[in-house]
């Protein structure tokens, strides 16, 4: 129940926030809020840091919006999160869900299936069979820990997508009419 007031005021905050809201195709239609979504390579990303949740309630709203929880797949990409972490977030410590599990001795991505091909473990793995992201801001890094799936934390959904660019072409048109009189010059 938690989960749905939150995911609610979620929405709230996001209509009345300030975001663009598209308009709807017909009078009956309502319109969803835009979110303000970041890009990397061919990946859309979404930093939720509005309310914690735990793994599978993470999931469930990257869903929502027709996204996965990330997952990370090369240095560059993890540094990208980093960076954009280190942007968004006020607090010393936050934590964000990923898409990787642990089942014995194998982690994996449930949003792929695939196994991590890349990897960067804090030096306290912590405990549990769900990997987070840590960010501390103190110290201005971030490294990648295990922790108890019913834990809460914010989440990072990734998505297919590049950002849309829009080119707008005006054309003029002077059309001359011809004098009426031989006194219009």
């Amino acid at each position: 129940m938690v989960f749905k007031i939150a995911l609610l005021c979620f929405y709230i905050f996001h209509v009345g926030s300030g975001y663009a809201v598209p308009e709807a195709e017909s009078g009956n239609d309502l319109a969803a809020p835009e979110l303000p979504l970041y890009y990397f390579d061919s990946s859309a990303y979404y930093f939720q840091k509005f309310f914690r949740a735990t793994q599978q309630q993470g999931e469930l709203f990257c869903k929502n919006l027709n996204m996965e929880l990330v997952d990370v797949q090369s240095k560059r990409e993890n540094d990208y999160l980093f960076d954009t972490i280190a942007s968004l977030v006020d607090y010393v410590n936050t934590d964000f869900w990923t898409s990787g599990v642990q089942s014995g001795d194998i982690w994996y991505w449930t949003s792929t299936g695939q196994p991590f091909s890349y990897t960067n473990w804090g030096s306290s793995k912590g405990s549990g069979n769900c990997l987070n992201i840590s960010y501390d801001s103190s110290v201005n890094s971030m490294s990648w820990d295990k922790s108890d799936c019913t834990e809460t934390k914010y989440v990072i959904c990734e998505g297919e997508g590049h950002p849309v660019t829009t080119t707008t072409t005006t054309t003029t048109t002077t059309t001359l009419e011809p004098p009426t009189s031989p006194d219009a010059f």
